[in-house]
C-alpha cells in the first residue's frame, strides 16, 4: 500500500527550539510597556503582581503557540503549520525558493540559533516564511532538504543563470586569485569549487569580495544622510529636556542661554554636534559592523550587523543592475556607495539594498569586476545632454526659488532686499550641476544611467533586464527636439536622463529594448540612420 502524503509530512514535522518563546516574548514586550505605565499609574501597590501576571499569561500564550508551530519539507516543499484556535498552512515549493537567510539577534546567539527567513523569486519585501530559532545543525538540514546545501551551490548554475557566469563556471578556462580569493576572470586557471557558508556564515570558503574596515565604517557615519537625522534628533530632545527642568532649574538655566556670549554658544554647538557624530557613528557600527560580500558561481552572500547579524543570499540571476549613490557630503569626498537591485527580493529598503556601504569613486571599476563582473563598469566618459539643454535644467529649481526670493524682496528691510537673489543663485548653481551631472553610456552588455539632483546616482544595469524603456517629450521639447529617455528594471527603480536629444533618446530606447531579441546594443545603433553619437546643431 503506498505510503499516505500527508501521514509522511505529519511523522517529518518538527517543532522550533523552545528559546523562540522567550526570544518572542522579548520582541512583544514592547506592546505592553503602555499597560505597565497604566497600572503603575492607577493600581500603584498592585501594579507589580498585576504586570506579573500579565507577563505569565504572555508566556502561557506563546507556549501554546510554540507547541501548535511545527514544519517540515515534504512532497518537495517546505510547509508551516501553526495558530491555536485558527489553524493555518504555509506551503512554499522548494522550485520557488530563491534564497535562504539567516539572522541573529541577542537571544539567538545566546542559545546558538539563527533565525532562517525564506525567500522566494516572487516574493516582496517581506519573507515568506520565517523560522526564528532553528540550530545551525537544524538550518543546514533544511538547506540540504530544499537544494541549497553546499553540494547544490557547488552544482550546475540554476535556470535563467548570467551568460558569463555560466561561461566562468564550464569547462573553458579561467582565472582565480587563489590566494587574494578573487573571482571568475579572463582564461588562465581553472576555478576553485566554491564552499556555502554554515547557517551563521563564520565558517565559508567562499571567495570574500568586499570588507568593511572600521576607517571606513566612521567615514559613512560622518557623511551619510543618517547624520542630519541625528543631529535633529539631538536638538529636539535639548528642547525636550529642558521642560522637564524644575522650574527654578529652568530660569536659571534659561538666563544662562539667554546671556551667554559667543564662545559659550559656539562650545554648546560642538557639543551638540559631537554628540550627533557620536550617535551617528554608533548606529553606523550597528547596522554595517563586519560587512562582507562573498560570492561563489550562484549567490552573493552579504553578512553584516553587530548586535542583530543578518546574512542575506542574493541569487546572481536575479540581479537586474546596481545603483550607486554619491551624496552631497561624499561627492566632494570621492565616495560612493553601491545599492543592489534584485527581482522579487524583500531588500526594499535603501538599508537593505546595501551591498557596498562605502567605497571611494576611483575603486568602484575594480570592486564590480570583483563582486559583479557581468555589470561592467564604462570605459568611457558618460555622453551628458547637449549644450542647448542647459538652461531648460535651470527651470525648476528657478521657479521653486522664487517663492523665497518674492518673500524676502517683501519683508526684509531695504537694505536686506538684495538678499532675495540668493536663493535664485543657489537654484541656478543647483540646475547647472543637474545637467553637468547627467549622463549616459550603453555599452554592449551593461547601460549606465545618471542623475543629479542633490546626490548624484548612477544605474548600472543589464539592458535585457530591462521592464519598461521610454522616450518622452512634451511639446515644450519637441519644439526644441530635445526628448527625456526613461528605463524601469523590474525593482521600479528608474534611470532617467531627461533633455535630450530626441534622436538620442529614441536611438536609446531602440537599442535597449532591441536586447529582448538577444541583439547587442552596439549593432542596433550601428544599423540607426542617423549618427547617434554625434550632437545635434545648436
Amino acid at each position: 500500500m503506498p505510503a499516505d502524503p500527508g501521514r509522511a509530512a505529519d511523522e517529518g514535522e518538527r517543532r522550533m527550539h523552545p528559546a523562540w518563546i522567550l526570544a518572542k516574548g522579548i520582541a512583544e514586550l514592547k506592546n505592553f510597556l503602555p499597560a505597565f505605565i497604566a497600572l503603575g499609574v492607577g493600581l500603584r501597590a498592585w501594579a507589580v503582581p498585576a504586570a506579573f501576571a500579565i507577563v505569565l499569561l504572555e508566556l502561557g500564550v506563546l507556549t501554546l503557540r510554540w507547541r501548535t508551530t511545527r514544519y517540515a519539507v515534504a512532497g518537495g516543499s517546505l510547509r508551516l503549520r501553526s495558530g491555536v484556535f485558527n489553524r493555518s498552512e504555509r506551503v512554499v515549493p522548494a522550485s520557488r525558493i530563491s534564497a535562504l537567510d539567516t539572522t541573529r539577534g541577542i537571544v539567538q546567539r545566546a542559545f546558538g540559533l539563527v533565525s532562517l527567513e525564506v525567500q522566494t523569486a516572487g516574493g516582496g519585501k517581506e519573507a515568506e516564511l520565517r523560522l526564528d530559532a532553528l540550530s545551525t545543525e537544524e538550518a543546514e538540514r533544511l538547506r540540504a532538504a530544499l537544494g541549497h546545501d553546499r553540494a547544490a551551490s557547488a552544482a550546475a548554475p540554476a535556470a535563467g543563470a548570467i551568460p558569463d557566469l555560466e561561461a566562468a563556471t564550464s569547462d573553458a578556462p579561467s582565472t582565480l586569485d587563489q590566494d587574494a580569493g578573487g573571482v571568475p576572470g579572463p582564461a588562465g586557471t581553472a576555478v576553485r569549487p566554491p564552499v556555502w557558508p554554515d547557517a551563521t556564515g563564520e565558517a565559508d570558503d567562499a571567495s570574500v569580495v568586499y570588507a568593511i574596515t572600521g576607517r571606513e565604517l566612521v567615514i559613512a557615519a560622518l557623511t551619510g544622510p543618517q547624520i542630519t537625522l541625528v543631529a535633529v534628533v539631538v536638538v529636539s530632545l535639548f528642547t525636550q529636556f529642558e521642560e522637564l527642568l524644575p522650574r527654578g532649574l529652568k530660569d536659571r538655566a534659561g538666563d544662562v542661554v539667554t546671556g551667554a556670549d559667543a564662545v559659550t554658544v559656539f562650545v554648546l554647538v560642538v557639543i551638540a554636534l559631537l554628540l550627533a557624530a557620536a550617535l551617528a557613528v554608533v548606529g553606523t557600527v550597528l547596522a554595517f559592523a563586519e560587512f562582507t560580500v562573498r560570492r561563489d558561481d550562484r549567490r552573493l552572500r552579504v553578512r553584516r550587523g553587530l548586535l542583530t547579524e543578518r546574512t542575506g543570499t542574493i541569487p546572481l540571476d536575479r540581479v537586474h543592475g546596481v545603483r550607486i549613490v554619491e551624496g552631497l557630503v561624499r561627492r566632494p569626498l570621492g565616495y560612493a556607495t553601491v545599492q543592489v537591485e534584485v527581482a522579487g527580493y524583500r531588500g526594499g529598503s535603501d538599508t537593505m539594498r546595501t551591498l557596498v556601504p562605502l567605497v571611494r569613486r576611483g575603486e568602484l571599476p575594480a570592486l564590480l569586476a570583483r563582486i559583479l563582473p557581468e555589470l561592467t563598469w564604462p570605459d568611457a566618459e558618460l555622453e551628458g545632454p547637449p549644450a542647448r539643454a542647459r538652461r531648460r535644467y535651470w527651470v525648476v529649481p528657478v521657479l521653486w526659488a522664487l517663492v523665497p526670493a518674492a518673500a524676502a524682496v517683501i519683508w526684509l528691510p531695504d537694505a536686506w532686499k538684495v538678499a532675495g537673489i540668493l536663493p535664485v543663485l543657489v537654484a541656478a548653481a543647483i540646475g547647472d550641476g543637474r545637467w553637468r551631472g547627467a549622463g549616459w553610456h550603453l555599452g554592449t552588455d551593461t547601460i549606465a544611467v545618471r542623475s543629479q539632483l542633490l546626490a548624484r546616482t548612477t544605474l548600472l544595469a543589464l539592458p535585457r533586464r530591462a521592464q519598461l524603456v521610454a522616450a518622452r517629450s512634451n511639446p515644450f521639447q519637441r519644439r526644441a527636439g530635445l526628448a527625456a529617455f526613461d528605463v524601469v528594471l523590474a525593482t521600479k527603480r528608474h534611470g532617467i536622463v531627461r533633455h535630450l536629444d530626441a534622436a538620442t533618446a529614441d536611438g536609446l530606447q531602440r537599442a535597449v529594448a532591441s536586447a529582448a531579441t538577444k541583439r547587442p546594443p552596439a549593432d542596433v545603433l550601428r544599423d540607426l540612420p542617423l549618427d547617434f553619437a554625434a550632437a545635434p546643431p545648436e
